[in-house]
């Protein structure tokens, strides 16, 4: 196993302040910059299918300022995302790729994860609350962290 420059023998070198200010400022760009791809990604999907801020914000009840983070390098939860999928009508193969510049994908052996991306599939527009019934009444989904009008 390939240690990292700074360790030796699983322990922390003797390493100069300034070394762990530059190490440390290094790896925070680089960390901003996969923050970005998120936010240029959003900002793509959203210019492609004439989405403003205001309206995601009014389909899917998050917060104007939320919205205005997820443009600006904030990632958002998968929770979020399936929620502005599914009410902005955006194509699983698009949230897919956004998940992915996010750091996420979904897990399909996960039955909360399936489900959204079936609902994104197949419930693409409705209301978040008949997709929670849906997840309820016809999946059988009792775990409240999977419902997404809560």
């Amino acid at each position: 196993m390939t240690k990292h420059p700074q360790m030796q023998d699983g322990a922390v070198a003797n390493v100069f302040p300034k070394e762990m200010k530059e190490l440390f400022e290094t790896n925070r760009t680089i960390s901003k910059e996969f923050n970005k791809q998120f936010a240029k990604t959003f900002n793509k999907i959203n210019e492609i299918a004439g989405l403003s801020q205001m309206t995601i914000a009014k389909r899917t009840g998050l917060d104007k300022n939320t919205i205005s983070g997820w443009s600006t390098g904030a990632t958002p939860s998968k929770k979020n995302i399936v929620k502005y999928a599914i009410r902005c009508k955006i194509d699983l193969l698009m949230i897919a790729t956004l998940l992915r510049s996010g750091g996420y994908a979904f897990n399909l052996a996960d039955e909360k994860e399936y489900a959204w991306a079936y609902l994104i599939m197949h419930y693409s527009g409705r209301e978040l609350s008949e997709c929670d019934e849906v997840l309820k009444n016809v999946f059988g989904i009792t775990d409240k962290a999977a419902f997404l009008n809560e």
